[in-house]
């Protein structure tokens, strides 16, 4: 056969490749959320209510149906719904194996049976496992952290209070002894006083006026021994020393007539009883009662106008008495009613000796005895009240 006898050639028709699979699923089972939701009720340690958990797995489910979707593949989109678990608190193991199953379980219901899908499926599994894993590790690492600076902040403010506390207990003994050692000074002046009067007279003091000054001297002795006493206790280690105190029923003037005749005999100033004689019996310590009122004549002696009296007096009622000492000085403004009775504190009075604390000794003592001490808001001058308990 000839070549002009040849058939034509015909091209083969072309052959269309084979379709690539893309992982034909575009959503999950519509139920995977509520299945989700029933694994994980009681797995969180915050109470969220059945509602809540849905909300959030249906959010995540979304999510897991984007990546299952994607091409190329991104594990780090399912690893973020491991970690959305950690976050919303189901940090117990059984959350993360209960997750697994009902992921796991679903990939038979994905669409048509395709290994690839399921291949992929799994993959999304398995990062979801990872992120959950990986958040939990470092919200573990996170609380031991936060457990640890919680120790180390407890430790160090347990540190600084023990200092604090040493720091007050210290400042309590020295404020004691200051108070204590200015005390002394009140019952000294007296006993010293004399002394120079009986020194300076001699002979020609009678026997009347020398047992009467013998009396005030041994009264005001028995003071400092009360004065020792507590100086001794508070050195002996005492947290917080107090004054001791022996309550018993006393006749109140004849204690204020005894405070009165016991002030510095070196003064010239006039100190007056204006009170009843008969105002009665009060419950209290005798000799602090004394050491009050001592301690209000010399306040009064040292701030009241020279030459001006200083006037001592006391009225009963059915259940209390009340004392009240007075003296024609400048007097205290109203405002500082409360702060004279502080430890440590003085008006700006000059160089009128003292240091602030024969007020506030007052106060301790009257209110160790059931009692009340207050300044008055009467004028011209400073009077001091205060009240003592009938029998």
């Amino acid at each position: 056969m000839t070549s002009a006898q040849r058939p034509p050639e015909v091209s083969p028709a072309p052959v269309s490749p084979a379709p690539v699979s893309s992982a034909p699923v575009s959503s999950l089972p519509a139920d995977a959320a509520e299945v989700w939701t029933r694994a994980l009720v009681g797995t969180s340690y915050v109470s969220l209510n059945v509602a809540e958990i849905t909300l959030l797995l249906r959010e995540l489910v979304g999510q897991l149906e984007r990546v299952v979707g994607s091409t190329p593949f991104d594990p780090t989109a399912a690893q973020s719904v491991g970690a959305s678990l950690v976050d919303a608190h189901f940090t117990q193991p059984r959350s993360l194996a209960r997750t697994v199953a009902v992921l796991l379980g679903l990939s038979g219901r994905l669409g048509p049976s395709d290994a690839q899908l399921v291949a992929r499926w799994q993959r999304v599994v398995a990062a979801v496992a990872e992120g959950y894993a990986g958040a939990l590790r470092d919200h573990v690492l996170s609380e031991q952290q936060e457990m640890l600076d919680a120790a180390l902040t407890a430790r160090e403010q347990a540190e600084v209070a023990l200092w604090a506390s040493e720091r007050r207990l210290e400042q309590t003994k020295d404020d004691f002894i200051a108070t204590v050692s200015h005390e002394l000074r009140t019952p000294l002046t007296p006993i010293k006083g004399y002394l120079q009067i009986l020194l300076a007279r001699g002979d020609s003091v009678d026997g009347d006026q020398r047992a009467d000054i013998y009396r005030v001297m041994l009264s005001q002795a028995d003071l400092v021994q009360h004065l020792l006493d507590d100086l001794l206790a508070a050195a002996s280690g005492i947290g917080k020393s107090q004054f001791s105190i022996i309550l018993e029923e006393a006749d109140v003037a004849r204690i204020l007539k005894e405070a009165i005749a016991a002030r510095d005999p070196m003064t010239t100033r006039s100190f007056e009883w204006m009170g009843d004689d008969d105002v009665g019996m009060a419950v209290c310590d005798p000799g602090r009662l004394r050491q009050v009122v001592g301690n209000l004549l010399r306040n009064a002696d040292l701030y009241a106008l020279e030459g001006s009296p200083v006037h001592v007096s006391a009225h009963g009622e059915d259940r209390s008495v009340e004392i009240v000492v007075r003296d024609l000085g400048p007097g205290i403004p109203p405002e500082l009613a409360e702060t004279v009775f502080e430890p440590f504190r003085r008006l700006e009075r000059g160089p009128t000796p003292g240091t602030g604390l024969g007020l506030h000794i007052a106060r301790r003592l009257v209110e160790g005895m059931g009692g009340r001490i207050w300044l008055g808001n009467e004028g011209p001058g400073a009077s001091f009240h205060l009240t003592l308990s009938r029998p």
